[in-house]
């Protein structure tokens, strides 16, 4: 890889079930210390063929409705399995796989450009097949091409993702720990789909890396079609002594969870959902967050322990939840880690 905020370590291959081969792979938006010039944002395209990007934009979305258009510029490609960076606000010579907001390409309708929000945010990859920029392009499910909304649900933007099948709605992934990136590694387009990369992270003073995560399986609905989601993201307060956090996502407010460790990949029938590790130990019941379907969300922190070392560990969240296949339960997504 050519990204210099990218560990080869922690990245998976992609591929996207989104109807254009370019896809949103990775997000620095908070960057250690001063933000201005350092946000970043990778895109890929997994396809067999190169991608005229002159016919593209990105879209930046905030939750009070300011919205940023960057232009790709006239001449500007994407071959095919390659990635480009695009450093945002930053000045610098373009290459191949590098593109400076600041010295190629434009911000339209006068707007400007403006830091990525440090919390919530929702970034938008746009195709105008006339190559002409105009508002009405950026309201039509039939331009949008990728779609990313985190720290939040109810975004500008999202309803046009819902409307092209490239987002559910109400998703979105958690807010990640200052320096965190945020990495494209399913093969679907939510939430579930990606983690936070500290880069190989050390945890506390002993030395212990998260190497990698992946996501596994795909869990099961349950109350207005809400699919519970697993990751782990770096920024656990830092008075529980836990560096890393397993986040649950998409439960159903106020009904209990459990979390489940397992002794790897599976595929196990459980209350009309599938397990996908073998369960060796459940912790809880924890009662989630908030209220609603949906809304429900809980924090495991895990301990920068030296005998996790060369470790695996598999996870998965069983829910309560009535509007599950069987009436009482749901299940998320799996998890690996790999210290």
């Amino acid at each position: 890889m050519n990204l210099g905020f990218r560990t080869a370590c922690c990245v998976i291959a992609l591929s996207s079930a989104a109807s254009s081969q370019v896809v949103i792979s990775e997000i620095l938006y908070d960057p250690i210390g001063t933000d201005n010039g350092q946000e970043r944002i990778e895109i890929h395209n997994p396809g067999t063929s190169a991608e005229d990007l002159s016919r593209w934009s990105i879209c930046l979305n905030h939750p009070d409705d300011s919205r940023y258009y960057y232009a790709f510029a006239s001449g500007r490609s994407l071959a095919a399995g390659s990635y480009l960076t695009v450093h945002w606000r930053a000045s610098g010579t373009p290459d191949a796989s590098n593109v400076y907001t600041g010295s190629e390409g434009s911000f339209l309708f006068g707007l400007g450009s403006a830091r990525i929000n440090n919390t919530t945010f929702a970034l938008s990859l746009y195709k105008d097949n006339n190559a002409t920029w105009g508002g009405s392009e950026f309201t039509n499910s039939a331009r949008i091409r990728d779609f990313v909304q985190v720290g939040g649900p109810d975004l500008l933007r999202e309803t046009v993702a819902i409307g092209a099948g490239i987002w559910d709605n109400n998703d979105f992934i958690l807010d990640v720990a200052e320096g965190t990136s945020l990495v494209y590694v399913g093969s679907g387009e939510t939430s579930a789909d990606f983690f936070g990369d500290p880069g190989g992270y050390v945890l506390g003073d002993n030395g212990l890396t998260m190497n990698g995560a992946r996501s596994i399986g795909s869990g099961c609905a349950g109350t207005s079609g809400h699919v519970p989601q697993l990751g782990p993201t770096h920024g656990f307060p830092a008075d529980t002594g836990a560096p890393w956090q397993i986040s649950l996502t998409k439960g159903r407010g106020g009904r209990l969870a459990f979390l489940v460790v397992g002794s790897g990949e599976d595929s196990i029938p459980f209350a009309g959902c599938t397990l996908s590790v073998t369960p060796t130990q459940f912790l809880g019941p924890f009662v989630q967050q908030n209220s609603g379907a949906g809304q429900g969300t809980l924090q495991f922190g895990i301990i920068a322990d030296p005998s996790f070392a060369g470790a695996d560990l598999f996870l998965t969240a069983i829910l309560a939840d009535d509007g599950g296949p069987t009436g009482k339960y749901t299940v998320s997504n799996g998890i690996e880690l790999n210290f």
